[in-house]
């Protein structure tokens, strides 16, 4: 037990630390995917030092996605353009303050748009596309698709 609550103490305090990192941002630096200047829109830091546009990693990530996480990040992107086109219509600015909520129909309990965005961040952001998990379980996958294959062959000859 003693073992276990030691463990537990230290793992929170891992988490606290982190929560307190931040990083520098040079605004020469690019995207890690497109190699635009990153700061044009919003963007995401990884410890590792990779840095991408929220749309780029949107696309580097999505492919790769569990069906389930797939369908989940359809729903919150779904609601999260609700919440923008409602917060428009009452001609209300996009960024909602902290506390307001916006009803998202029925079955569905009033959302805070800022939770629907921290759930979009964790299946999107949870690791760097380029160093994480991710690429680690595509290692087996063709640079090429089967179907673009035989073009591009003909192409080198």
């Amino acid at each position: 037990m003693e073992e276990a609550t030691e463990s537990a103490r230290r793992i929170r305090g891992d988490i606290q630390e982190m929560r307190n990192k931040y990083g520098v941002v040079d605004s020469q630096e690019k995207c890690a995917a497109c190699d635009f200047p990153l700061l044009n829109r919003s963007f995401y830091l990884f410890l590792c030092g990779h840095m991408f546009h929220y749309d780029c990693l949107l696309q580097e990530v999505t492919p790769h996605l569990s069906a389930y996480k797939h369908n989940r990040l359809e729903e919150l992107q779904k609601k999260l353009s609700a919440t923008t086109q409602s917060s428009r219509s009452r001609h209300r600015p996009a960024a909602k303050e902290e506390g307001d909520t916006v009803s998202l129909g029925k079955g569905s309990a009033a959302t805070t748009r800022e939770q629907i965005i921290s759930d979009i961040d964790d299946i999107v952001a949870s690791e760097c596309a380029y160093c994480g998990e991710l690429m680690i379980k595509s290692i087996d996958k063709p640079f090429i698709d089967s179907h673009r294959f035989e073009e591009e062959k003909s192409s080198w000859l």
